[in-house]
């Protein structure tokens, strides 16, 4: 329910997540909480969440992969496990 998943945001110092609503539940992380986006590879203009940590002084990290299609909410990702492993290491 909401008041477990805030409750656990509350706690989290890292969030990684595909582009989306889900991502908003960082609003409810501790300020230098670190939130990594996994992004559609021809999503180059929507930058909300980006925009959404500064706001909330949390360091903010993507990666762009290969989608079945260029409307985020609809595709299937293929993640780049070697690019995701890089920037988890840079969130440590």
């Amino acid at each position: 329910n909401l008041a477990e998943q805030i409750n656990m945001m509350k706690t989290c110092s890292h969030f990684i997540g595909l582009h989306g609503a889900s991502l908003t539940n960082m609003m409810f992380m501790p300020a230098k909480g670190k939130v990594f986006e996994l992004r559609n590879h021809n999503d180059s203009h929507n930058n909300c969440y980006y925009a959404l940590a500064c706001a909330l002084e949390l360091d903010y990290f993507y990666s762009l992969n290969k989608a079945s299609s260029a409307i985020t909410g609809f595709a299937d990702f293929n993640a780049d496990t070697k690019a995701f492993e890089e920037v988890v290491k840079l969130m440590e």
